[in-house]
């Protein structure tokens, strides 16, 4: 074999083991993203083994269920059921906690299989934004005491929730969004302020209005 036949083919060899080598690493990523999903949809999560590997879905830091970015409750991951967000039991230090945007939307818990049936949200909350739990299968919400807004759509479309309730009256001056609740038909507000008075579909026509 002449010399060009041998550079032909050790370039051919590098170039079948540059192929291998990419499809290897393009079969570990899949896996390793497959085994993110599964652990997300199991409610598997774990804060402290998972941060020192590396095993986050989205950028955040963990706790419990839970993602948080500051003070501020982004996405559950947990299994459903009976949902507890209560910041002194997960070590969280925050005494302002609002729930965000989507945090606890049900379009997106479907693609992870998550129920909820029902939710606790600890006394540091204070926020809960616009469609935070929209479309949520929950039946029963328990609400802090030192919550001071509910946003647009924040519980809409839920005609499974019967029961939103404060252990006692609020401490804070509460504003609501007339859409707050709005589609979610069987809904009962317990220990809320008495202007709230709901109109045609639930949208509330005196009490707070939105922000």
């Amino acid at each position: 074999m002449n010399r060009i036949d041998t550079s032909k083919k050790q370039s051919f060899e590098l170039y079948i083991s540059v192929i291998l080598m990419v499809v290897l690493l393009a079969s570990v990523i899949l896996s390793l993203l497959s085994y993110i999903n599964n652990r997300r949809a199991l409610g598997q999560i774990d804060s402290d083994a998972d941060a020192q590997m590396g095993f986050y879905p989205i950028a955040g830091d963990y706790f419990d269920d839970f993602v948080m970015h500051g003070d501020s409750l982004s996405e559950y991951y947990g299994a459903g059921g009976g949902i507890v967000f209560d910041e002194s039991e997960d070590g969280y230090t925050e005494d302002s906690i609002t729930i965000n945007t989507g945090a606890f939307n049900q379009i997106r818990l479907d693609e992870y299989g998550i129920v909820p049936k029902t939710v606790y949200l600890g006394d540091a909350v204070t926020c809960i934004e616009a469609r935070a739990f929209y479309a949520t299968t929950a039946e029963e919400i328990r609400l802090p005491r030192g919550l001071d807004y509910i946003g647009a759509g924040a519980f809409a479309d839920s005609p499974n929730l019967r029961r939103v309730y404060f252990d006692a009256l609020p401490l804070a001056e509460l504003e609501i969004d007339p859409r707050a609740f709005e589609g979610s038909v069987n809904v009962e507000l317990v220990n809320f302020p008495e202007d709230i008075v709901f109109g045609e579909n639930n949208v509330i026509t005196s009490g707070g209005a939105g922000k």
